[in-house]
Parts: structure tokens; C-alpha cells; sequence
């Protein structure tokens, strides 16, 4: 199954991720990790989202749990929304440390 057609049969299983990518990232330097907490239900649906953000440069993706875990991470996405119009920037983000290296 192309790599596509994965993503989408993830999407259609309900994986939540991506919701808290800046819409305007052209003023990260290139070498910044982009942090994406990833909920859903399905295993195999996780392993597909995950696989992708690893072969995207510059992307980690954090297994965030079940999908009723969404709740929270769009809490997250309001304050950063929030953040970036306080600061007058445009890509605040959030980095989450203290994960194993493997994840």
C-alpha cells in the first residue's frame, strides 16, 4: 500500500496530529525539531503517522496516548494560537523533553 494511501486510512481510523504545526514556519532555522503529539485509537493507524513524520526532516512525532487524549492537545494548540499573538511572533511552539531517544 503506497505510503499515501497509508496516511490516509490513518486519518479515516481518527489519528489527531499536526494540530499544533505553526501555519507560518518559514522563520524556523532549518535544523529546528518540529514536536507533533500524534493521538488515536489503532496501533497500526500510530505506525503509519509515525513513520511518516520520521521521514520528514526536522519532524518528531510523540505518541500522545489514546484519541480521547486530543482533548488536551488542542488545549495546547489554543495557547499557542494565544502565544503567538501576545508575543507578535508566528511559530511559538512547545518541545517535550525527557522521552527516550527511540520515541
Amino acid at each position: 500500500m503506497s505510503r499515501i494511501r497509508q496516511f490516509g486510512r490513518a486519518l479515516l481510523l481518527g489519528v489527531f496530529v499536526f494540530n499544533t504545526a505553526a501555519a507560518d514556519q518559514r522563520g524556523l532555522p532549518a535544523s529546528a525539531v518540529r514536536e507533533y503529539c500524534l493521538t488515536c485509537h489503532d496501533a497500526d493507524a500510530k505506525k503509519v503517522v509515525l513513520d511518516l513524520a520520521k521521514s520528514i526532516p526536522g519532524v518528531h512525532g510523540v505518541d500522545a496516548g489514546p484519541l480521547s487524549n486530543s482533548i488536551t492537545v488542542e488545549q495546547l494548540t489554543a495557547l499557542l494560537v494565544s502565544l503567538n499573538i501576545r508575543y507578535g511572533v508566528k511559530g511559538a511552539g512547545l518541545r517535550i523533553t525527557g522521552l527516550p531517544s527511540n520515541t
